[in-house]
């Protein structure tokens, strides 16, 4: 076992904002340049948080058609 696999993953709190999940990686991002996380974690961290950034957008994007949909709807039923 390695000694990174016995360091304890620090809790970061809920990502539900694009905001949220953008202070994340930022937060990673200089942990990197600090030297305290190795490449690969680097990596492999941005690349879930882009994924749940992804998803986050992609999320609001639904919601917010379907709120000009409904709007829509209601206008031609007047």
């Amino acid at each position: 076992m390695s000694d990174q696999s016995k360091t304890p993953i620090p809790r970061i709190g809920k990502l539900k904002t694009t905001g949220q999940v953008l202070t994340e990686m930022g937060r990673l991002y200089r942990e990197w340049k600090r030297g305290e996380r190795h490449d690969a974690s680097a990596k492999t961290g941005m690349y879930l948080l882009t994924s749940i950034r992804q998803t986050i957008e992609a999320g609001d994007l639904e919601r917010r058609v379907e709120e000009l949909e409904v709007a829509n709807a209601a206008k031609t039923s007047d």
